[in-house]
């Protein structure tokens, strides 16, 4: 199986790189997190709370972005889970705000200097959703992800938080690789609903594309890395982004994960550069399968 992992090693890495030209938009991507998928090869649990520590930052514009994320993990069924995840966001715009940024996404009503202030602190944008197996005839067993944001965020926040109501369905397949490898592929899309208001225009919220490419090796509870490949296109907007997620456990209920990932596309509509992500998982034993065993 070595050579079946280093193929589609391989294939991931060409992939990107042969997409990841730059293309010059006017235009911006406003920030979703990625849906949390769950899947028993990591043997982590249905029943959970994720602690997330962000930092993103982008070199040419100064933008830098630090957020708090709590994401909680109830069981839905015997193999579902349902997701809630709520951000705290303080947002340093350097003084080079978003109506002097991208223009044409603030109503004209609004000041030059919108939103006003270079550091910009508050909730985000709360997000509920469900994530589970599902099979489909002669295509075999997949995984879904649905998500819908609500409108308990600021516009001031934006890109990192709005108003507006996302709604999002993806599915993935895994394709099994061999001992503790698994490569997932999947897409979905993006629909913003009650876009425009009193601040943003509705051009501030495109609608489009996702796909998904992710290799993945899972070492028993808690341990496990992935190498995620993201590709957007929202209205001829594009986003492409690759990163390296690991964890560890650190008890027999509990995670530690280290996230960090590059957007490959232009300054044009990307809201930040660089991701870094430092996460706790406290995992409740009463909804996880038993231990993936690790494979040498």
């Amino acid at each position: 199986m070595t050579n079946g992992r280093q193929a589609a090693a391989l294939a991931l890495v060409l992939l990107a790189a042969a997409v990841s030209r730059p293309v010059a938009v006017s235009a911006q991507l406003p920030r979703l997190d990625p849906i949390p998928w769950f899947t028993p090869a990591d043997s982590t649990s249905r029943l959970a709370l994720v602690v997330a520590i962000d930092r993103f930052v982008d070199r040419e514009t100064e933008w830098s972005t630090t957020r708090v994320v709590l994401t909680a993990m109830l069981p839905a069924g015997s193999q579902a889970a349902w997701f809630l995840r709520m951000p705290y966001v303080a947002f340093d715009t350097d003084g080079y705000g978003v109506a002097e940024r991208w223009p044409l996404t603030v109503v004209p009503e609004q000041p030059a200097d919108w939103p006003g202030g270079e550091r910009l602190n508050g909730f985000g944008q709360l997000e509920v959703g469900a994530t589970g197996p599902f099979g489909l005839p002669f295509l075999g067993p997949w995984h879904y992800g649905l998500g819908i944001g609500l409108p308990t965020g600021t516009n001031r926040a934006y890109p990192w938080s709005s108003t507006s109501l996302p709604l999002r369905l993806q599915v993935r397949r895994d394709v099994p690789l061999g001992g503790a490898w698994h490569l997932w592929c999947g897409g979905g899309y993006l629909l913003h609903m009650n876009a425009a208001g009193d601040q943003l225009d509705a051009s501030a919220f495109p609608n489009g594309w996702q796909l998904q490419a992710e290799l993945a090796t899972y070492r028993g509870r808690g341990s496990a890395w992935h190498l995620v490949w993201a590709w957007e296109d929202r209205n001829t907007r594009l986003s492409q982004i690759l990163g390296l997620r690991l964890s560890w456990p650190w008890t027999d209920d509990g995670s530690f994960g280290v996230e960090v990932a590059r957007e490959l596309r232009d300054i044009a509509h990307r809201p930040a550069q660089w991701f870094l992500t430092l996460s706790w998982r406290f995992d409740s034993p009463r909804a996880r399968p038993a231990p993936a065993s690790p494979t040498p």
